[in-house]
């Protein structure tokens, strides 16, 4: 089982990744204009926000960085988190 660990910080590193540039994607195509368009901005931009932070952190505990900022990056992540998911329920009433 301890051999899985590692395996599992990398898929995980991995997926974070790759929703970073799938919300940079969602960014560079929306064609939403007024307050919709602030929305998309709030929602990818803090989930993109987050995931490139949520790197950094990786990286940190990993060994690669200094452990010097790594509280300030976990508060910057979760508040990017927060507005990200925030700003995606306000454009998903709509739909409902």
């Amino acid at each position: 089982m301890l051999g899985l660990q590692p395996l599992k910080r990398a898929s995980a590193k991995a997926f974070r990744l790759g929703k970073f540039l799938q919300d940079l994607n969602n960014l560079r195509k929306s064609r939403a204009t007024g307050a919709t368009a602030i929305l998309e901005l709030v929602a990818y931009g803090g989930e993109g926000i987050y995931y490139f932070i949520e790197q950094m952190v990786w990286l940190i505990k990993a060994g690669a960085l200094s452990k010097e900022h790594e509280a300030q990056l976990t508060h910057m992540s979760a508040w990017a988190e927060l507005l990200g998911y925030a700003a995606n329920i306000w454009l998903s009433i709509p739909k409902v």
